[in-house]
């Protein structure tokens, strides 16, 4: 998990290398600052499931795989009504990995019934490709006067209105226009 900063270039940059397909790149709303708690907890939990879901069939980890997994689906439960989106990502999280749960498919289903919710995770993909592809390539010091980029993300948010990527890639445009 990345954060939404200057570094953009160099986090794309080492995505562009990472060797694992599990792993994300994740940018948020701010400037060259921390994420906060929720999306750092998200990165844990994430890492978490990464590594029970390949060690899911030994019986060392089996307890700590019935658990993250039933701790997940608490937080789907908690977070459905006050933070769908992130609701959900983690329904999509677990419905990827084949978690076997005899409500997840309902909660899922009914999560995916709203296009912002769908939204926000096919962005989660497509930002990071975004990135890859605009960011990777280029320095700080090219990305920080490159109109091309400034124009490539404020096309790219369009594409996500009334979700947290519209505003990240509206910012990534000003900053390019800023430096």
């Amino acid at each position: 998990m990345w954060y939404n900063c200057f570094n953009r270039t160099d986090m794309s940059q080492s995505a562009i290398g990472f060797g694992n397909k599990e792993c994300v790149l994740r940018f948020f709303p701010g400037q060259h600052d921390w994420a906060g708690a929720e999306l750092c907890d998200d990165a844990i939990t994430h890492l978490n499931g990464v590594f029970l879901f390949a060690n899911r069939s030994s019986s060392s980890y089996a307890a700590d795989y019935a658990h993250y997994v039933q701790q997940v689906r608490k937080l789907i439960d908690e977070c459905t009504a006050p933070a769908p989106m992130r609701a959900y990502m983690w329904s999509s999280f677990l419905t990827k990995h084949r978690v076997s749960d005899p409500t997840l498919a309902g909660v899922h289903a009914t999560l995916g019934q709203s296009a912002t919710n769908k939204l926000y995770v096919k962005g989660l993909d497509d930002i990071e490709t975004f990135a890859k592809k605009t960011f990777g390539p280029l320095n700080v010091t090219v990305w920080k006067a490159d109109p091309g980029a400034s124009a490539a993300c404020t096309n790219e948010a369009k594409k996500y209105t009334g979700t947290a990527w519209e505003e990240v890639l509206n910012r990534m445009s000003k900053d390019a226009q800023s430096y």
